[in-house]
């Protein structure tokens, strides 16, 4: 995201509670099987309108950053958890 890319996700299948589910391509809605996402990633490679639809969407929710991205706290998570 950091580099404006089109991501995809294989990780918390609730990630859009924190992201916009249209700015990326999920595991979890591509049938969870891994063949099934490399046939989603190739159909949006060749789909030039496709591929754009992604880009044109924020990848926050109403384009507003998640208070939980906020650096502090990410810093702050990470000393909880490693100590």
């Amino acid at each position: 995201m950091l580099v404006h890319s089109l991501p995809i996700y294989w990780g918390d299948p609730e990630v859009g509670r924190d992201f916009n589910p249209k700015s990326l391509i999920n595991y979890y809605d591509c049938g969870r099987n891994l063949d099934d996402v490399v046939e989603k990633v190739i159909a949006v490679d060749r789909d030039d309108d496709l591929y754009a639809q992604y880009i044109r969407e924020p990848y926050f929710h109403q384009n507003v950053i998640s208070p939980y991205m906020d650096m502090e706290r990410v810093v702050e998570q990470f000393r909880t958890v490693f100590g």
